[in-house]
C-alpha cells in the first residue's frame, strides 16, 4: 500500500511542478533560428519543466499500457486510491492532495461518477461537496491494484530501487520548493 500513497505523491509533485512551470518551453533540445527575437534555454541550464514533463509522459504511458485491461486511466486510478486510502473526502481536501485545481478535478470526476465508481454528495450548510468510493468503485480499485503494482514494480526494475528512492526524494523536495 506504500507504493501507492508514494505514486499518488509522485504524481501530484510532478503535477504541481508542472503547474507552476507551464510556461516553461515545452522543448528545451529545440534549435531555434538564431534571430534577435528568438529565445533560447541556454545549454548549461536545460529546461527542467521539459525533462520533469516528458518523465512524466513516458512513465505515465508505460502505467497506462500495463493497466489498460482496468479501462483506468493513471489519473483515475489516483482519485480511487486516494479515496480508497483516506476515505471521502472534500474535493477542496482532494483536489489539493492530487495537486490540482477543484475544477480540474472536477472534470476529472465525472466519468467516474458517471460509471458508478465514485460518489458526489453536498453537505448544504457549509456549501462543500464530498467524494466517496462505491462498492464498485472499491472493486474495480482492488482489480487495478495488482496491475499497478506489475508497473510499479517493471519501472523500479528498470530505475533500480536506489535510483528510485532518490528520484521520490527530489521530487519530494521539488514540490516542497514550488509550492511555497
Amino acid at each position: 500500500m506504500i507504493d501507492v500513497v508514494m505514486y499518488i505523491h509522485v504524481t501530484t509533485m510532478l503535477q504541481k511542478v508542472i503547474n507552476r512551470f507551464w510556461l516553461c518551453a515545452e522543448d528545451s533540445q529545440m534549435t531555434a533560428k538564431n534571430t534577435a527575437n528568438s529565445l533560447q534555454t541556454p545549454a548549461d541550464d536545460p529546461c527542467s519543466c521539459f525533462y520533469l514533463r516528458r518523465a512524466a509522459r513516458l512513465v505515465t504511458r508505460q502505467y497506462a499500457e500495463t493497466m489498460k485491461p482496468t479501462g483506468l486511466k493513471s489519473g483515475q486510478f489516483s482519485i480511487l486510491a486516494s479515496l480508497s486510502l483516506q476515505g471521502t473526502q472534500s474535493i477542496t481536501a482532494l483536489a489539493e492532495r492530487m495537486g490540482l485545481e477543484r475544477t480540474s478535478l472536477s472534470r476529472a470526476l465525472r466519468p467516474l461518477e458517471k460509471d458508478g465508481l465514485i460518489n458526489i454528495t453536498a453537505e448544504q450548510e457549509k456549501r462543500r461537496r464530498f467524494v466517496e468510493l462505491t462498492k464498485q468503485g472499491r472493486a474495480t480499485y482492488k482489480k487495478a491494484l495488482p496491475l499497478w503494482n506489475a508497473a510499479q514494480s517493471q519501472y523500479k526494475k528498470q530505475l533500480g530501487a536506489q535510483e528510485m528512492k532518490i528520484l521520490k526524494g527530489l521530487l519530494e523536495r521539488t514540490a516542497e520548493l514550488v509550492s511555497g
